[in-house]
Order: structure tokens, then sequence, then C-alpha cells
């Protein structure tokens, strides 16, 4: 069984993957601020429309958005503080799909090339358990299918064996007759040759 490292050397395994989640989740990030903050920003501007209806002094937008800015850049403050922890959160979380994935991307490379390969065990709070039951049975089938075509290859050779070696032996007979034969031949030539030289 192939166990796991639990060493966690490198969470950025997978720039495919993982780069794709953590930029949509930056991007989530910048549009539900950009929107909150633009939101924010027009219940203010509507606030101060109203105080005007009811008899307050104009004021420019400038001063508005200063004023408003003051008054909720904590908002600020703690979206880019928040930001941090996000981002290495979603690391981690998209870690624990990626990280499988290469163990598996390698394990079926390693049969294509017709390398043996066995179990997989992923580690402590990796996802993508159910592909690791899937795989691990597919290996157990093929191992188990290897072993019942090797035993009956072997078995097939033993019984081949002794047919080889009777068919030789039966072969062997009529060559060492038709040995003989010629041997008789050449003797009867010679002595036809001796009598005709008399």
């Amino acid at each position: 069984m192939s166990k796991p490292d639990s060493r966690r050397k490198k969470l950025f395994v997978n720039q495919k993957l993982q780069g794709y989640a953590l930029r949509r989740v930056v991007a989530y990030w910048l549009i539900y601020h950009v929107v909150l903050w633009h939101a924010m920003l027009f219940y203010h501007y509507m606030q101060h429309k109203f105080d005007v209806f009811s008899g307050a002094p104009p004021i420019l937008f400038g001063e508005l958005y200063g004023s408003f800015l003051r008054q909720h850049y904590s908002t600020f403050v703690c979206a880019m503080a928040i930001f941090p922890i996000i981002f290495w959160d979603m690391l981690r979380t998209t870690h624990r799909v990626a990280g499988p994935l290469i163990r598996f991307q390698n394990a079926l490379r390693q049969l294509a090339r017709g390398e043996q390969v066995g179990r997989i065990q992923l580690r402590k709070g990796d996802l993508l358990t159910d592909m690791e039951d899937a795989f691990n049975t597919f290996i157990d089938s093929t191992g188990s299918t290897s072993d019942a075509a090797l035993s009956s290859s072997d078995d097939a050779q033993t019984q081949t064996q002794p047919q080889s070696s009777d068919a030789s032996s039966e072969a062997g007979e009529p060559e060492s007759e038709y040995d003989q034969i010629i041997k008789d031949l050449q003797a009867t030539e010679v002595a036809v040759g001796g009598i005709r030289s008399e």
C-alpha cells in the first residue's frame, strides 16, 4: 500500500486547479466588498437627500464621501484583515483536492507504463475519499486477475512440456530409422561396386 507522507512540504501543487480556485476567491472577495461599499455609500447619500428635504443644508458630494469614509473606514480595515485568513484556508482546502489528484495521476501513469502500483492511502483530512475507495477496488481486482492469468499460463506451460517432449521422442524414432536405412543403402552400394570390380 502506498502510504502518504504526513508532512505537507508544498501546498500549491496544481497551478491549474488551485490557481483557478484562488483567483475566483479573490474576485468574489473584491466584488463583494466593492458592492457592499457602494451600497452603504448609496444609503448614506439617500439619507443626506432625505435630510435636505427635511430642511438640512446641502453639502458637496466630496464632503459627503469624506464623511462617509471617516465613519466606515473600519469596514475596509476588517476586510483587509480577514482576507489573508480566507486566502490561506482556501489554499489548504484546494490542496486537499489537488494533492490526491496528483497521487492518482502519478499512479495512473505508472499503470500506463506497465509498472506495479499498490493501494493508495490518502492523508487524514484529504478529500476524494470516494475516489480512493474506487481506485483501490480497481487495483485489487486487476491484481487478482493478473495472478489468475499468471497461474493459468504456468499450468498451460506445464501441460505442454510433456507433450512437446513426447512429440520430440516420437519424432526421433523415424529419424533414427531413416539414418539406418541410409547406412544400409550405402553399404549395399559399396558391396555392389566391389562385385562389379571383380
